[in-house]
């Protein structure tokens, strides 16, 4: 039985939605944000990993606003968060377990409520002694990525955790959303890639709120936008609300376009 599912079952933390977890991001994130300036921008990213607020952090970015369909996510962001704060370390090797676990939350003192769940949270699983057992169906890992993803220089992002909260919005933003402001970039991996071709008003509605969420002049940036399945559906909307541009270079691990509203 996967974690997700045991932690559903046994009602720990009420969760509604809940999955596996991006160890780290799937994208060569250096080789991505240099292409762009965030300094002083506002963001709205995809959390994943957090490998992308990070990194966007640690470009200078003013104010970035997270958001993800999976509950979990925010609980693993904050580990990473106490690993940078309390023992200056960006990745622990390729896998976590529940000694390491241990050894972080007996140092965390919460600074906000968001920390305050995510501790319950971790602290329920060590209870629960399940997690060495289960660590490889937690997570999602990509280890070609991991070398090009790591911060070395971790005193710029020590300093913004500790005096920034985030906005977290546990959203599937390919369907109704209610999110009222504007930014100047969206991080969205590839989100689009995995919308249904058979379920039209998810297509329509991913597009739409991209268009909602962007500032005029804002830029979305995108993994693969579509797959086989959706190709051509995926395509004929978003050309009628964007210019599709490709970004150079681009790989399995780079994302191949950035939007820009028409």
């Amino acid at each position: 039985m996967k974690i997700d599912k045991y932690i559903v079952n046994n009602d720990v933390l009420n969760f509604t939605r809940c999955d596996q977890i991006y160890f780290n991001s799937n994208e060569r994130l250096n080789d991505i944000f240099d292409k762009f300036n965030f300094k002083d921008k506002r963001i709205f990213s995809v959390l994943g990993s957090g490998d992308q607020a990070f990194h966007l952090i640690n470009r200078g970015a003013r104010k970035i606003d997270l958001f993800d369909c999976n509950n979990i996510a925010v609980y693993y962001f904050y580990l990473r968060v106490w690993m940078i704060r309390y023992f200056d370390m960006y990745y622990y090797s390729n896998h976590l377990n529940s000694t390491f676990i241990k050894n972080i939350i007996c140092k965390v003192k919460p600074i906000n409520s968001n920390e305050n769940n995510a501790l319950y949270f971790w602290q329920k699983i060590i209870k629960m002694k399940i997690f060495d057992e289960y660590e490889d169906s937690i997570f999602v890992r990509n280890s070609i990525c991991m070398a090009n993803n790591k911060i070395d220089d971790l005193k710029k992002l020590k300093h913004y955790l500790k005096h920034n909260k985030f906005n977290f919005h546990n959203i599937d933003i390919s369907g109704e959303i209610s999110v009222d402001k504007k930014y100047d970039y969206l991080i969205l991996s590839n989100i689009a890639e995995w919308i249904s071709s058979s379920d039209y008003n998810n297509i329509w509605q991913f597009c739409r709120n991209v268009d909602q969420l962007l500032k005029d002049d804002g830029i979305a940036i995108c993994s693969k936008l579509w797959n086989d399945d959706n190709d051509k559906r995926v395509k004929d909307i978003l050309k009628r609300l964007f210019s599709i541009n490709n970004l150079n270079d681009s790989t399995n691990y780079l994302p191949g376009y950035y939007l820009v509203k028409k």
